[in-house]
Parts: C-alpha cells; structure tokens; sequence
C-alpha cells in the first residue's frame, strides 16, 4: 500500500500539540532573535566529521553535536542518550 501522507488529525491537532509543547524543551525566542545565529554552527557530513569548515564558520559533524548542545544548553552535562527521550533538532 502506497504511503498517502500523514493522517488529519482535525481537532485533535491542536490538543496533541499543547501536550507535546508541555514536555518538549525549546530555546526561548528572544534568546535567538539577540544572538541573530546559530549558538553550535555545525552542518552533517559522515566522511568529513570532526572537522571545521573555516570559510563558513561551521563544525561537519554526525549528528551528535547537535545533541550535545541541546542538552547543554539545557543544563544536562551528559553526552550519551538517555533512555526513554526523543532527541530532534533542526
């Protein structure tokens, strides 16, 4: 069976969205709209990980970088995943 997208939630959306907003950890907007940038400027490439790109000012990562800084920034000093959370970052 072809895939046909997600399903329409209709007016449970917004119900679902309140519950995910109220577990989720975000950076708060004016902490964003000062800096003007990204706080860890890293892009994803395997083959180059672990290197910088000076002439764009980025760190080519794996994928956990990302990770790091999200729990740093949220005052969590672990590095490893921790069992029963859901990383993302865009």
């Amino acid at each position: 069976m072809p895939f046909s997208g997600p399903p329409d939630l209709g007016p449970d959306a917004m119900q679902i969205a309140a519950l995910a907003a109220r577990h989720c950890l975000l950076p708060h907007p004016g902490v964003v709209a000062t800096l003007g940038k990204a706080v860890f400027p890293t892009v994803r490439d395997q083959q180059k990980r672990g290197t910088i790109n000076r002439e764009k000012g980025i760190l080519l990562d794996d994928n956990v970088t990302p990770r790091w800084a999200l729990f740093w920034s949220h005052a969590f000093p672990q590095t490893h995943h921790p069992k029963g959370w859901t990383i993302a970052h865009v």
